[in-house]
């Protein structure tokens, strides 16, 4: 008799416990779907919010402006900035924040004479574009209102130094790390790209290359 009572107070405890446990589990993902529905409706909430906002953003600043510089290579830098209509900069200031252009003043005016970390060749120059047509006037006299688009290209005007410059590029992707290296440096082939490219060598392997040579 014992024994049965046993047995059937064992069988009692498994089905009590096994009824906790989805009990407990039910009441876990129960809580676990309010927290969804909570953050998805926090959720839109914000989505909500950033849309307003976005909407009052576009209407105070009714003037947006593009800038655009490519260079030798074909690599395209570009940079769009939106105002209020009171508070419109000049296109140099643009540039120089968007590009960290070098405007030179003189008694003719303001010029671009450069760019950040570009180097413009030999018989060449940076044309400035407004909306697909080249500039006539001085980069003063450029007036920005909404939708403009400005290009920065460099141009040639000497084709004989445009073709000294590319057989240059060429000699340098091709060919240059044959005569400059961290095993063998051409010193003339050194002297004479060191200002025109970065050479594949640093300070510290020249003086290496020198302390192993003598």
């Amino acid at each position: 008799m014992k024994k049965l009572f046993s047995v059937l107070l064992g069988v009692t405890l498994v089905f009590g416990l096994a009824s906790c446990t989805e009990t407990d589990l039910s009441n876990q993902i129960a809580t676990l779907e309010e927290t969804l529905n909570n953050a998805e409706e926090e959720i839109a909430l914000l989505k909500e919010t950033q849309t307003s906002l976005e909407e009052a953003l576009s209407e105070k600043l009714d003037v947006t402006i593009t800038l655009s510089f490519t260079d030798l290579s074909g690599s395209e830098k570009v940079a769009t900035y939106a105002f209020d209509a009171e508070n419109v900069p000049a296109l140099k200031d643009l540039l120089v924040l968007a590009f960290g252009a070098d405007i030179v003043s003189s008694e003719y005016g303001s010029y671009l004479a450069g760019l950040r970390d570009v180097t413009v060749p030999y018989g060449a120059f940076i044309q400035i574009s407004e909306n697909g047509e080249i500039t006539s006037v001085g980069i003063d006299d450029l007036t920005l209102e909404d939708g403009d688009s400005f290009q920065l290209d460099i141009v040639w005007w000497d084709p004989l130094m445009q073709e000294v410059y590319e057989a240059l590029n060429l000699f340098v992707t091709n060919q240059l790390d044959n005569y400059i290296s961290t095993e063998y440096i051409d010193y003339n082939v050194l002297l004479g790209t060191k200002n025109l490219f970065i050479v594949p060598v640093s300070e510290t392997d020249i003086t290496n290359y020198l302390n192993n040579f003598f």
